[in-house]
């Protein structure tokens, strides 16, 4: 998590701090994709417990859109039932806009990662959009698709390899905590 001038980097104190400030928005959103508020306080708190983890050893360029990466994570995982798309609602979490720099490594990132996209088979690239932007289970684009669900789960495995692949061979330097603030 970025410390600002003040504060010291990875104190307790500090991430504190950041940590109550994201814990009502994102309980918030998980209380409307759970419809249960004690599930929303169980994700809520696992989500803030491993965020604050995470914080403690490396600063975490934006902690509210980690936090809801987080979140999203073990919601899939608790209730497959329940779709997480990738939303508006749900990117208004997100810090600030960034600095111009920082806003231009973004769109070289965007645009590797549409190339690589661009060169997974169109099977592969059509699970993965379904799952991972759209957030579908891998039942129905199974059902959807008439295939297995392990082939769906071979497809995304292979489609994240291969993105992961296209991701290392152009990097691009990392978020700095400077371009966090």
């Amino acid at each position: 998590m970025s410390a600002g001038a003040d504060d010291t980097p990875r104190t307790p104190t500090g991430l504190v701090a950041q940590l109550v400030a994201i814990e009502r928005r994102l309980k918030a959103y998980l209380a409307r994709r759970t419809k249960n508020a004690a599930e929303a306080d169980d994700i809520t708190q696992e989500s803030l417990m491993r965020l604050f983890q995470r914080g403690r050893e490396a600063d975490i360029a934006n902690p509210e859109f980690y936090a809801l990466s987080i979140a999203r994570n073990l919601l899939t995982r608790r209730r497959p039932d329940i779709e997480v798309p990738i939303e508006d609602e749900a990117l208004e979490i997100a810090s600030p806009e960034p600095e111009a720099l920082q806003t231009l490594l973004d769109r070289e990132r965007m645009a590797t990662l549409r190339m690589a996209l661009d060169r997974l088979p169109p099977l592969r690239r059509d699970i993965f959009i379904r799952r991972r932007l759209h957030g579908h289970t891998r039942e129905r684009i199974a059902r959807d698709l008439n295939l297995n669900p392990e082939t769906v789960k071979k497809h995304i495995t292979r489609a994240l390899v291969s993105l992961t692949e296209a991701m290392k061979d152009r990097p691009i330097p990392p978020r700095t905590p400077e371009s966090a603030d």
